[in-house]
Parts: structure tokens; C-alpha cells; sequence
């Protein structure tokens, strides 16, 4: 289960779009995401590589401060809000609530906690 240190550890990262060094310092080899309607995403290798795919579309990307979250046992919830500018036109915001299962790992990016999809629950269909 993650501390609210460790939490906010990785919040400052992403808050300060750090966003590959957040997924390399905080999500287990094996992690899984799933966007509404969409099929889970799985392994780290592909998360950042959609991340990377992600900030090559748009000049700038920024996130601001957080000021939802909660902790439950080895659940995290954080609103997130995002801003994205593209080249041309005007930035584009997108609010997003997620929700993320932590495990005590000793994973090889961390001795401490790891954002890690239980392999016994995969995301359904009807997102469940």
C-alpha cells in the first residue's frame, strides 16, 4: 500500500510533466490502463511508448496542480486536469478521474510501492 508521500511523489512528477520519468519511476513492469471503450493498454514498454506518442502531437502540454485525491488501502484516486496546446489552435483541457491499484513491490525501478494492475482482476468490458 502507498504512503501519501509516495503518492505525491508521484503527483510532482506529473504535475511537473515529467510524465515518462513518472510511468519509469512509478508503474510496475506489467502495468495495465484502460481508457473508457477502449481495450486495456499492457506493459510498461507500450505505456510510454503511447505517452511519448501522446506529447509528440502537441507544443506544449501542462497539468495543474491537484487538489482531489484519495487514498484507500492499495487504491489511489486523483482528478487530473490536463491542458494541451497543438501547434496551431487553441489548447485543448481534458479532466480525468483515475483510479489506481498500488502494490508493495520491490520492482527494479523502486523498493517502495508500484502502480500495478492486480493480475487476478482485469479491467471488463463495461469497465468494472
Amino acid at each position: 500500500m502507498p504512503t501519501r508521500d509516495r503518492v505525491q511523489a508521484f503527483i510532482a512528477l506529473v504535475e511537473g510533466a515529467h510524465y515518462v520519468e513518472a510511468l519509469q519511476q512509478f508503474y510496475h513492469p506489467d502495468a495495465t490502463m484502460q481508457d473508457n471503450q477502449q481495450p486495456p493498454r499492457l506493459g510498461l514498454e507500450r505505456l510510454i511508448a503511447d505517452e511519448c506518442a501522446t506529447m509528440a502531437r502537441f507544443r506544449t502540454m501542462r497539468t495543474d496542480k491537484v487538489t482531489d485525491l484519495l487514498i484507500d488501502g492499495d487504491k489511489v484516486m486523483i482528478r487530473w486536469r490536463f491542458t494541451f496546446t497543438p501547434a496551431e489552435g487553441p489548447p485543448m483541457a481534458m479532466e480525468e478521474i483515475t483510479l489506481r491499484r498500488w502494490a508493495a513491490t520491490a520492482s527494479p525501478r523502486s523498493d517502495s510501492s508500484t502502480i500495478r494492475a492486480r493480475p487476478d482482476r482485469r479491467p471488463q468490458a463495461d469497465g468494472s
